[in-house]
């Protein structure tokens, strides 16, 4: 037996990384046996950033402090999650776990590990999201998203969250965060601002029926993945970048932004040349026809180790 690194660097979150957190009912002794509260010591504290929206709060004193900190690029069901402290030092090596209120089977989600300047080691998610599965779902039966108005955070889900819970097996972290309904419609009003900076018709999205729809997504995909080089693997450079298009009514892309969730030195991504090429069927008004609007995902890369037998 051999053991042999492959890099899976590129996935797509609004298709392949989407981590479906489902809450309920949870009282104090639904958690791991081991648990570390951290209780907060700040208030929710969010940031209307040209880029993106950041909703954050420190959990914890002293040499204890921790971060905890929601991201979005744009209105949509989900966000970015940022964990980071010195006592998720003691997770680096291990399949960790995330759950939002209760464990509910504390399902594995797939992360980046990161730093936080200030606060040491931070498990980075791409994406999360509370809204119910069949509502959230990149695409029905392979046809585009059917809505009305601009995609948000359930704040009903939102209401019933009172902790996350980040850990292995018996033992977690569990930042104390209370009702998460108030900070996540902040979160919400500031991502839906998103539309008109982008030079975007608000009023029409806020009635608009069907999201863009990529067609080639997949084709696309594979050669944003060829740009993830052998040197940054064997670097062990990992990042995740949050991608922006705007689509035009006949369903070309006429303007691309990335921004930078992790912080990466050396891997210049060949996203937004390869979007030129991408594909897509446009949005569509309260009256079903086609509309200028907008696209956004996240581009991941990640190495992983598969064990080869032979």
């Amino acid at each position: 037996m051999s053991a042999a690194f492959l890099s899976r660097p590129l996935a797509l979150a609004a298709a392949i990384c989407a981590a479906l957190l489902h809450t309920g009912a949870a009282a104090a002794d639904d958690r791991p046996d081991r648990t570390e509260l951290l209780q907060p010591s700040s208030g929710w504290n969010i940031d209307f950033g040209e880029d993106s929206c950041r909703l954050a709060r420190i959990f914890g004193e002293g040499d204890n402090r921790h971060l905890v900190f929601f991201e979005q690029a744009g209105p949509g069901t989900g966000f970015g999650l940022t964990l980071a402290g010195p006592r998720l030092r003691q997770f680096r090596q291990i399949v960790t776990r995330l759950g939002l209120e209760e464990d509910e089977g504390f399902p594995r989600v797939n992360h980046n590990w990161g730093e936080v300047e200030g606060f040491g080691p931070a498990a980075i998610f791409s994406r999360v999201t509370i809204n119910d599965p069949q509502e959230d779902a990149p695409e029905a039966d392979g046809a585009p998203v059917v809505l009305r108005g601009l995609p948000q955070i359930d704040l009903e889900e939102a209401a019933t969250i009172p902790r996350i819970l980040f850990g292995h097996g018996g033992k977690a972290l569990s930042f104390e965060t209370g009702d998460m309904a108030p900070p996540l419609q902040a979160l919400n009003v500031c991502a839906a601002d998103f539309v008109r900076a982008w030079g975007l018709d608000a009023e029409k999205h806020t009635q608009f029926t069907r999201m863009a729809h990529w067609q080639n997504e997949a084709e696309i995909a594979r050669h944003i993945q060829r740009k993830y080089t052998l040197a940054a693997v064997n670097r062990g450079e990992e990042t995740i970048l949050r991608m922006r298009v705007i689509i035009e009514t006949d369903g070309s892309v006429s303007d691309c932004h990335l921004v930078e969730a992790t912080v990466t030195e050396r891997i210049d991504s060949n996203a937004c040349e390869e979007m030129e090429e991408a594909v897509f069927e446009p949005a569509l008004d309260a009256d079903g026809q086609p509309m200028r609007s907008f696209y956004t995902t996240n581009i991941i890369y990640r190495i992983t180790q598969t064990d080869a037998h032979g």
